[in-house]
């Protein structure tokens, strides 16, 4: 009882943490001119946050629930594509938005899923 306890509070900081990052992310990105320096670190930072989601298991894997586990590997890649964009060599704005914004909205899909246990 006592681990369970304590893996609900690691996923539940985890969770936060990784709302934290993504909201780094898109506030240098939004900068003006862009900060893209800490675009990518907050952007590395999540995915190093992903990594410890699905270590703790506080993200599901399959088989047990396919929607998590997919939208899990989802935002694995939409943020490896968000990287991608941000060091793109010149930048593009417009893929920076559109790999911006599947981020958070498979961040969104996986906590109005429930996907991010807090058990």
């Amino acid at each position: 009882m006592k681990t369970q306890g304590a893996r609900s509070l690691t996923c539940a900081a985890l969770s936060a943490q990784l709302s934290t990052q993504l909201k780094a992310a898109q506030t240098a990105l939004a900068a003006t001119p862009p900060d893209v320096v800490a675009a990518q670190a907050a952007i590395t930072a999540a995915q190093a946050t992903v990594v410890q989601l699905q270590a703790q298991l506080c993200l599901p894997t399959p088989p047990m629930t396919p929607i998590c586990a997919a939208l899990a590997l989802q935002l694995q890649q939409d943020l490896k594509a968000l990287v991608a964009a941000v060091t793109a060599v010149p930048p593009n704005q417009d893929q920076i938005t559109l790999a911006l914004n599947a981020v958070l909205t498979t961040s969104a899909a996986l906590k109005a899923n429930a996907c991010v246990s807090a058990a």
